[in-house]
């Protein structure tokens, strides 16, 4: 049954990761083995350079003041406390340690360090320091027995075609506009290692530039007598980055991909540069070529992957998360001082090429961000403040309460803006906006309607421009822009431009601002016809009638042109954020894109309304300010045929579809390893009663711009009553796929779902398909309602029929509790059953 062979692979990672972590002496010697090429070849003087009076006084030093029991060695090393005793580093790359024995040994690991610092320097360390115009921050070093691939998948919420972890500095200027180029973000592959002439691996103070920084420090020590005084190449890298401050960045979660689920967290490092967007972004992230998502998700659980620092522009990123996967971005500002942020850059350096064993859930994005912050601010222990296993907002929260952050930046998607400017014009307006996008309208004859007596007339005359009401107009000209404040970055004025002949800011791409009147772009044709893609085809309207009637006079609305201007200049926005979103993505190629994009623009200019494009869109509440993602619930309750129960839930992860949507994404059900204990009255007994390894529903409603799709993945352990009427447990696994629109206020759906059960019936098994459907809305903000059904009929293996419906209700007490009730009527296996729960909830 998959979920007990769930169940055993985690077991198995943990016994697994355990023993990992003990340090058997097989391993060092292993680890041994793969340093001694790099040790007597690259650096001959590493394993043969003999001690000198200055070298064994540095040592003297260490040893009197123990440095090694220093909490700061533990955290360039990565060191934390095993399950068995003792010390382990989280790093498993033999590459990253002096001493064989070095990854469980921070003694042994002081000394070899310290004894390496003195290792003869090759001739590319006396050089003179290194042209910068092509540096990097994370040069590939390969050696002969490690291979480098290029990491692709985020750790603990992820994307696959991840960038390479190293790329070359930008250089400062404009933006690269969102081309076919520029929008695949698929760097070239990492270069094969020249076998006849092969890169000399630096010497250790090049190589372990952090350590050396304080190890200096701390013991005094004078550079003049060390063969190498500095790292050049880092220096100049450094001077070539400027960097400043540094700033965390949470993408939301993206449930359509199973690593990108729970979010994700990297760190922006800002510059001194004009651009923000030209500024470095550093992520963990494993490298993973499978496609097949549950060898995937099985290998991310059991540390099959390596995982590796990356560094590339943070341009890209926001392209990757905002234009491209839809994902809103919050960029927390974080107090560190220049020295701090020096810190973090020579810890980041000489954690370059370096692997560590990926674990989706515990050493993941989360946890190795938090080592890069605590090398930059010693003393702060982020990395011990973990639970066994961490998720990216987690990360948030614990650097938030160390007091770390200072501002908060909201950076909503491009399909975040499409809906909101969308939301300021009604249906007839919204229609206009597709058929521009479409290429069925020109947006010339968007400015030759005519706004007269609350209607809307075109040239074209089509019947489907209904009638506008003037004072819907008004509101929307007085209060669409809501007076809200919003605290966002300067960076949000760079999102991706047109290609040739467009503009550079991306925001601006659709204003007045950057066209004049007289028109500075040249005659462009008409919009051309798109292809029919499935972002598009739902924008299909109704067909146009014959219109005989005479046209109303060219008289505006009353109080004046300016709201007809207003409503034809968010029209035209509207479109020309569309045709950036649909390009953007690769739904729209690039000839038809420029055509329609650019035409948009021309007429957009000669409308001005400035005010009109003034789109801030409303800040939600920060995912850091939502509720906790651990979940411990008490309750009670009665069904039919078992008699009373009292209940115990605990879920450690993440967000239930009636929890608060409060810095959560709407819509979004994501829970991993639910546990529920019952005990009952009569006969009286105790029992786990549900284990859900993992629950998604992904609720995303189609609009006139977008068709998500709506979607479903249970895969859980049941005790219930089957059909023998007694009490058994039996593994089901879910999948469904269908819609969701809004509706009443609330978000409706229907799907089509499929599901397998092994164990505790006659047959051993059953296989059933049905629908399902349901409706869940915000009443008030502390009520929320899912009202759900469903009905499978099982065919092949056991015969019969589920049906079910629920009415699952909660009311906030508080930001941490909430009480919830749930009602359910059931017809499974031709018995009926009724039940009601009652559960006090906390969120911790």
């Amino acid at each position: 049954m998959l979920p007990y062979a769930f169940l055993f692979l985690a077991s198995f990672a943990w016994c697994a990761d355990t023993a990992e972590r003990a340090g058997t002496a097989a391993r060092n010697d292993q680890a041994a083995a793969r340093l001694e090429p790099c040790a007597t070849s690259a650096q001959p003087g590493l394993a043969a350079a003999t001690p000198d009076a200055y070298l064994d006084e540095l040592l003297g030093r260490a040893e009197s003041a123990r440095l090694w029991e220093d909490p700061y060695w533990h955290v360039l090393l990565h060191y934390k406390r095993g399950r068995l005793g003792g010390w382990v580093s989280r790093v498993d790359d033999p590459k990253f340690f002096a001493a064989p024995d070095g990854k469980t040994n921070p003694r042994a690991e002081m000394e070899a360090t310290l004894r390496a610092f003195f290792a003869p320097a090759a001739p590319a360390d006396a050089a003179s320091p290194p042209n910068t115009e092509h540096q990097t921050l994370g040069a590939e070093h390969p050696t002969p027995n490690i291979q480098h691939p290029t990491p692709n998948v985020e750790g603990g919420g992820s994307e696959p075609n991840q960038p390479a972890r190293t790329r070359a500095l930008q250089p400062e200027g404009a933006i690269s506009p969102l081309t076919p180029e520029t929008r695949n973000l698929k760097p070239p592959a990492p270069p094969k290692p020249d076998t006849r002439h092969p890169t000399p691996v630096p010497h250790p103070i090049s190589r372990w530039t952090a350590r050396f920084e304080w190890m200096k420090e701390k013991l005094a020590i004078d550079t003049a007598r060390l063969p190498v005084q500095a790292c050049a190449e880092f220096e100049a890298v450094y001077a070539d980055i400027k960097p400043r401050s540094v700033v965390l960045v949470f993408p939301s979660a993206f449930l359509n991909s199973p690593a990108s689920m729970f979010g994700h967290t990297l760190l922006n490092v800002r510059s001194w540069h004009k651009s923000e967007l030209l500024n470095q972004a550093i992520t963990y992230s494993a490298f993973a070529q499978d496609t097949n998502g549950v060898l995937f998700a099985v290998k991310g659980i059991c540390g099959l992957y390596p995982g590796y620092y990356s560094v590339l522009p943070y341009y890209r990123k926001v392209q990757e998360y905002n234009d491209i996967n839809r994902r809103d971005i919050w960029e927390y500002d974080l107090n560190l001082t220049e020295p701090e942020v020096r810190r973090l850059m020579l810890h980041t350096w000489e954690l370059r090429d370096i692997y560590s064993d990926y674990y989706f859930f515990t050493e993941n994005c989360a946890n190795n961000l938090l080592y890069l912050l605590d090398a930059a601010r010693p003393g702060q222990h982020l990395a011990e403040q973990t639970r066994p296993w961490i998720i990216p907002l987690d990360t948030v929260r614990i650097i938030r309460d160390a007091g770390l952050i200072t501002e908060v930046h909201y950076r909503p998607s491009k399909a975040t803006r499409i809906r909101y400017i969308a939301s300021l014009l009604n249906a007839p307006m919204q229609k206009c906006a597709a058929k521009v996008v479409r290429g069925e309208m020109t947006p010339d004859a968007v400015l030759e309607m005519q706004m007269s007596n609350g209607s809307a007339d075109t040239r074209e005359r089509t019947s489907n421009i209904e009638a506008l009401n003037p004072e819907h107009r008004t509101r929307n000209t007085q209060d669409g822009t809501p007076n809200v404040e919003r605290r966002t970055s300067n960076a949000e004025q760079g999102e991706s431009g047109p290609p040739e002949g467009g503009t550079t800011n991306g925001e601006g791409q659709a204003r007045s601002s950057g066209f004049s009147r007289s028109g500075s772009i040249p005659p462009t044709p008409p919009a051309a016809a798109l292809p029919l893609t499935p972002e598009t085809r739902n924008l299909k309207p109704s067909s146009p009638t014959p219109d005989t009637r005479p046209a109303p006079p060219p008289e505006p609305p009353e109080g004046g042109t300016a709201n007809g201007d207003v409503q034809k200049a968010r029209v035209l926005d509207l479109a020309a954020e569309v045709l950036q979103g649909f390009y953007g993505s690769g739904k729209l190629e690039k000839k038809p894109y420029v055509g329609s994009f650019l035409a948009v623009l021309k007429a957009r200019s000669r409308l001005g309304v400035p005010e009109a494009s003034d789109y801030r869109v409303p800040e939600p509440v920060a995912p850091d300010r939502g509720h906790g993602s651990m979940r411990l619930s008490l309750g009670g309750g009665w069904e039919e045929e078992s008699g009373g129960f009292q209940e115990l839930e605990w879920r450690p992860a993440y967000h239930a579809l009636v929890d608060p949507d409060e810095g959560y994404q709407e819509g979004a059900h994501i829970e991993f390893s639910r546990l529920v204990l019952r005990h009952y009255d009569a006969p009286e007994a105790y029992e786990l009663t549900r284990w859900d390894f993992l629950r998604i529903l992904s609720l995303s409603p189609v609009d006139r711009f977008f068709s998500p799709v709506a979607w479903k993945a249970d895969i859980s352990v049941i005790r219930e009553p089957t059909t023998d009427g007694t009490r058994h447990r039996y593994g089901q696994v879910t999948t469904g796929g269908g819609w969701a629109c809004r509706l009443a206020g609330g978000t409706a759906y229907a799907m089509i779902e499929t599901e397998a059960r092994a164990g505790g019936f006659d047959a051993g098994w059953a296989v059933g398909a049905g629908p399902a459907g349901g409706w869940v809305a915000n009443v008030t903000p502390r009520w929320k309602v899912h009202a759900q059904a469903r009905g499978m009929s099982f065919l092949p293996g056991e015969c019969g029929e589920d049906l079910s419906a629920t009415l699952e209700q909660r009311f906030t007490l508080a930001p941490w509790s909430a009480l919830a009730l749930a009602l359910t009527e059931r017809h499974a296996w031709d018995r009926t059953d009724r039940a009601v729960t009652l559960r006090w909830m906390v969120y911790y």
